[in-house]
Formats: structure tokens, C-alpha cells, sequence
């Protein structure tokens, strides 16, 4: 059984593991570049297919924020990035189900340039 506060720190140590900065919440100040593991839409939902009774799929966004530079130099950082994210997940039980476009992700009242990443893990909660 996982809690949801464990399952958003384990993406965050295999983040961390795999070079990048990376938190697990929104902290009240942003410092990027920063990858921030929040919770997804719906956060908890019911899994589609066939799953263990009293298993649920746990819904959770990697906000990839590039840090301040050039067109190409943030657009690079954020392919890097989608790629070392997608790399660590690797050896985890999340999976991957979509990197959206980049452009403004809105953080603690400010925009920024960045990525998002939805990733799911299918487990029993408590």
C-alpha cells in the first residue's frame, strides 16, 4: 500500500536520482529550472481494465519549469528534461501517459515556461 504523499515522493527521488532539481510540492518561492510533482486531474480516479480489487490509479503532473535564457537554450533544457524524466520513470511503476506542449505553466502567480507531464501509478491506497 502507498499514501499519496509516497507516491509523489518517489517520482521526486528518481528526478533527483537522475540530475534534476525537483520538489514535491509548490514551494511559496520558485527557483528554476525545477521540476515540481503535483497532483494530477483527477488526483485519485478507478482504473480502467482489469486491476486488483481496491486498487486505484493515483493521477500526478511533472511541472517541468526551464529557468531563464534564450529561445533555443529553455527549449533545449525542456527536451532534455522530458527525456530524463521519461529515463527515470523507467525503473519506477509510474507510467507515462502524456507530455503536453510546451508554453506558459502558471505557478504561485507567475508564468513560466515549461512542460507538463502526466504520469500515473495503479495501486492500493492507505
Amino acid at each position: 500500500m502507498v499514501t499519496l504523499t509516497e507516491s509523489r515522493t518517489e517520482v521526486v527521488e528518481a528526478l533527483a536520482a537522475a540530475g534534476l532539481k525537483a520538489a514535491e510540492y509548490v514551494a511559496e518561492t520558485v527557483s528554476p529550472p525545477l521540476a515540481v510533482v503535483v497532483p494530477g486531474e483527477p488526483y485519485v480516479s478507478t482504473p480502467a481494465g482489469s486491476v486488483p480489487f481496491g486498487h486505484y490509479q493515483i493521477n500526478l503532473s511533472v511541472l517541468l519549469i526551464a529557468g531563464k535564457g534564450t529561445n533555443k537554450a529553455t527549449a533545449e533544457w525542456i527536451d532534455t528534461a522530458v527525456l530524463t524524466v521519461i529515463d527515470a520513470l523507467d525503473d519506477t511503476d509510474f507510467d507515462l501517459t502524456e507530455v503536453s506542449q510546451p508554453g506558459q505553466v502558471q505557478l504561485n502567480g507567475s508564468t513560466y515556461l515549461g512542460v507538463v507531464l502526466s504520469i500515473v501509478l495503479t495501486a492500493r491506497l492507505g
